[in-house]
């Protein structure tokens, strides 16, 4: 069997992994799946819909109103409009690298991660709602594109924290593909092995299976975060599709450690997630 619901319950899953998996939770830990009306009855399920509602509704306001606001509202010709209301969105590019950045930085000082989301949370809301607020009583084309271009820069922010801190310089060790993930002789990593030299991955071309699992860093948003018992890295779980060498998407589970004082983060394990 290649997946399983629970890592306890992978039989190629070593003690080892499955000690840095579980490390602060309690062996055979599981949760009840809830029905829709618990579902709905749960606080954060609410933050996210209502975040969510709230994010969608100013880019679209942006996308759809500024260039009539430009046009009719400030006397900007249409052949001008163009360009001037694409200032906003460039600001937005460069700025959703600065918060990736900033917040990379604060976690990898030792921040709690949900302490550094809700900053940026705050920061990002707050700024483009202040920007609508401020928006419609400016007199001059120019004062417009400038006081959204500033909300647009702040609420790029909302994308803080979402990622593995470090991606870009993320690690995985040629031993920890080839020994391990892809070799069908190794007593617990046997079945890992099956699952992704059956999707193409191979020992000999190891560097492109590390790639793939980067990109999955990359692509994907970190579905939990814990410290070791010991306090010296914190992990990183990511969850969940990625594309491997023979174009199929399966859904799999990766884990990276990020030790006090490091830059980069660097892999623990890959399996296949439920």
């Amino acid at each position: 069997r290649s997946v399983s619901a629970l890592p306890q319950n992978h039989p190629e899953v070593s003690s080892e992994e499955l000690a840095v998996i579980e490390a602060g939770t309690s062996v055979g830990e599981t949760a009840p799946t809830p029905d829709l009306i618990e579902f709905l009855k749960c606080g954060p399920v609410w933050a996210i819909i209502i975040a969510h509602f709230c994010n969608n509704w100013s880019l679209y306001v942006l996308l759809s109103w500024l260039p009539t606001f430009v046009n009719k509202g400030l006397g900007v010709d249409y052949a001008s409009v163009g360009w001037v209301t694409m200032i906003p969105h460039i600001a937005s590019f460069f700025f959703l690298n600065i918060a990736g950045n900033i917040a990379d930085r604060l976690i990898r000082s030792g921040m709690d991660v949900g302490r550094v989301r809700k900053l940026m949370q705050t920061i990002g809301f707050g700024g483009i709602a202040t920007a609508l607020l401020i928006v419609g009583e400016v007199q001059t084309a120019w004062m417009a594109i400038t006081v959204m271009t500033v909300g647009n820069a702040l609420g790029a922010f909302v994308t803080g924290a979402r990622r593995l801190p470090g991606v870009e310089c993320a690690q995985v060790e040629s031993r920890k593909v080839v020994d391990y993930l892809l070799a069908t002789a190794h007593p617990d990593g046997a079945s890992k092995a099956r699952f992704f030299l059956a999707r193409g991955a191979r020992a000999e071309a190891w560097e492109v299976f590390a790639r793939t699992l980067v990109e999955h860093a990359r692509l994907n948003p970190v579905a939990r975060v814990r410290d070791d018992p010991a306090g010296r890295a914190r992990l990183f779980q990511v969850d969940c599709h990625v594309r491997m060498p023979d174009d199929s998407t399966p859904c799999i589970r990766t884990v990276w450690e990020l030790r006090a004082g490091a830059a980069c983060p660097r892999l623990v394990t890959a399996y296949p997630a439920a």
